[in-house]
């Protein structure tokens, strides 16, 4: 019966023991898997990192953007806002350039006076015959000669000089 036990158990031994080599495998095989989901993982756990990164780069980057298209619309608004104020200012002189009577002189005159009041920035010289002048009397002397009746329909030239900024800053009347 000895005999009979074992060659019943060598069946069984082998049995266990193949048992035992695919239990191996399997753990083998599933510690790979694990390992290698935990490095997908790992690297997908970066790239998310990198994505979350570069959406904040992006974030910054339109915001730079943003900050110099504000820069820019900010600064073209001031531009447009001093060529406004220079058109502004030289309109009322500009309207009476070239050849015009007396009449219209007196009216130049009466606006550089005004101006030249009221805005010490951009102090505008009349210059007529032998003077020159940005003093109110003596504008106002000039402006005596064109009030008289002979000269209010006598026509005259009137040249405008502008400084570097664009603004008028001289008028001749010949």
């Amino acid at each position: 019966m000895n005999k009979k036990i074992e060659e019943n158990f060598k069946p069984r031994t082998w049995l266990l023991m193949i048992l035992i080599i695919i239990g191996l495998v399997i753990i083998i095989l599933l510690t790979n898997k694990l390992l290698v989901d935990h490095n997908k993982r790992k690297a997908e756990s970066k790239s998310l990192f990198d994505i979350f990164t570069s959406v904040f780069n992006n974030g910054a980057n339109q915001r730079n953007n943003f900050d110099e298209e504000y820069d820019k619309v900010t600064k073209e608004m001031e531009e447009q806002e001093a060529k406004w104020e220079i058109e502004s200012f030289n309109q009322k002189f500009e309207t009476h350039s070239g050849t015009t009577s007396g009449f219209f002189i007196v009216r130049l005159l009466d606006d550089v006076i005004t101006s030249n009041k009221t805005n010490n920035n951009h102090l505008i010289i009349v210059s007529y015959g032998n003077t020159e002048t940005q003093e109110e009397e003596a504008i106002r002397t000039i402006k005596s000669n064109f009030t008289k009746q002979e000269n209010q329909h006598v026509n005259y030239e009137v040249i405008l000089d502008y400084d570097e900024n664009g603004y008028v800053n001289k008028i001749t009347v010949r």
